[in-house]
């Protein structure tokens, strides 16, 4: 089981806030099904609970105290938790079959975790989302949520583990840090075009001018990810928990990695870096365990003049990663173009990739030199020989036989010369060499590893 970086920063902030709760003076005891919540009778809130709940009716007033909200952070702790009710003489809030609203039922206030429901159409009446609404709600496959919500508030569906869609309305003006995190089956956020803040392609999120990546989605496909061109920032929490991606390119144009874009997704291990970054803030690859390389277009000196917020170490993987300076990578637009990386790194030539009888055939220096390997070629046999520690492989072009260390390997696609460059079939080549391939035909995208 992976471990995940934000779950266990909010269970630490909970678990904190409960205890300092309930060791106040002011705090006031209610009986729940299943455990006890805590009221505080000097500001009217519900400060702390005990996990175990598993239904509760929040009171009018407490001590002649009118009860009148919910601290931040209490009850988004209630995995048993199947219903939240309100007391009908209650002048804050209403519920209806479990669900807790503000008493006018503009507000959608709790879903309790343990509620069964697979799929909940939330009122029209509602208009906001409030800060971890459905926070947790663990069979919650489905939330269709209506026109005229305008907000959605912080972690509004953190830890939502078994939402796979979400289609946003067009009302829809903001969303709060962290609304998705945590979703790990998540694989689109839609909007449709009316919506005038945000605007949705391919399943992820930006921006309504797509200069901001708002959200990229937990269970999208692929290894690498590619930032589309035009992004001039990735916004806080963007893509932060993916456990799939290993590779990214951040294409020139980017200027600002807000806070915790890419946190705790702890499988990239090299990242491109335009010229054009200004700004990397706090925590933007916190967590972000495998990362060994940076690939910088610009120079030394260029680098240095990133602003890179490294409060509490929260950056100190990326500064401590092995740099490269001066690569040349441009941006690929061709939406038919395949993408190659080879340990985190994008490999780019002169000479595409390109797809031969669905084999990837890939310039022979290039992918030689990004395995380490040496390359030598004889223009009279036409033969590519190469090494790399106590391998040796060999092939002809046009010949479906590859020779690693003298015994014959056949191979679906020969080396051949496509626009006077020579290519080798990167699998063969690579796997040869005993490395990882993968293929993600939906980003047309090679990934190498070893």
């Amino acid at each position: 089981m992976k471990k995940k970086i934000m779950p266990l920063i909010m269970a630490a902030v909970m678990i904190f806030g409960a205890v300092s709760a309930m060791a106040q003076d002011n705090m006031e005891t209610i009986e729940a099904t299943g455990g006890k919540f805590f009221v505080n009778t000097e500001t009217g809130e519900i400060a702390s609970n005990e996990d175990s709940i598993t239904e509760m009716t929040i009171p009018a007033e407490v001590k002649g105290v009118e009860v009148k909200g919910i601290a931040y952070g209490a009850l988004s702790d209630c995995m048993e938790l199947k219903a939240v009710n309100a007391d009908e003489n209650s002048k804050a809030f209403s519920s209806e079959n479990g669900v807790l609203y503000n008493k006018d039922k503009t507000q959608l206030v709790k879903y309790p975790e343990a509620k069964e429901d697979e799929s909940f159409a939330i009122p029209e009446t509602v208009t906001a989302i409030g800060d971890q609404a459905f926070i947790q709600a663990y069979n919650l496959k489905n939330a269709e949520i209506p026109e005229g919500v305008k907000t959605i508030g912080k972690e509004a569906f953190w830890g939502c583990s078994r939402l796979e869609k979400l289609a946003l309305p067009a009302s829809l003006e903001s969303i709060g840090e962290r609304a998705f995190a945590s979703c790990g089956v998540l694989a689109e956020v839609t909007v449709p075009e009316e919506n005038t803040a945000f605007v949705s392609a391919d399943g992820i999120l930006y921006s309504k001018d797509k200069t901001k990546l708002v959200y990229y989605p937990m269970a999208k496909t692929g290894e690498a990810l590619k930032i589309p061109e035009g992004i001039t920032v990735i916004g806080t929490y963007a893509v932060a928990e993916n456990y799939k991606i290993k590779a990214l390119a951040i294409p020139e144009g980017v200027k600002t990695i807000e806070s915790y874009a890419f946190a705790g997704s702890e499988e990239i291990k090299g990242v491109r870096i335009p010229v054009s970054m200004e700004t990397i803030e706090k925590g933007a690859f916190a967590g972000v365990n495998a990362l060994t390389d940076v690939y910088y277009d610009g120079t030394e000196a260029q680098w240095r003049q990133i602003t890179i917020n490294n409060e509490e170490d929260g950056n100190i993987l990326l500064m401590n990663a092995q740099k490269h300076f001066g690569q040349e990578n441009p941006v690929n637009t061709d939406p038919n173009a395949v993408y190659v990386f080879v340990n985190g790194a994008e490999l780019v030539t002169d000479q595409p990739a390109v797809i031969v009888e669905d084999r990837t055939l890939v310039p022979l220096r290039a992918i030689f030199e990004a395995l380490g390997a040496e390359v030598d070629w004889d223009g009279e046999t036409r033969t590519v020989t190469s090494k790399k520690g106590d391998i040796e492989i060999s092939l002809k072009i046009g010949e479906k036989t590859l020779y690693k260390n003298g015994e014959a390997v056949e191979i679906d696609v020969p080396a051949q010369i496509i626009n006077d460059r020579t290519m080798v079939p990167v699998r063969a080549i690579s796997e040869a060499y005993g490395c990882e391939v993968g293929w993600d035909g939906g980003s047309r995208t090679v990934t190498i590893e070893g």
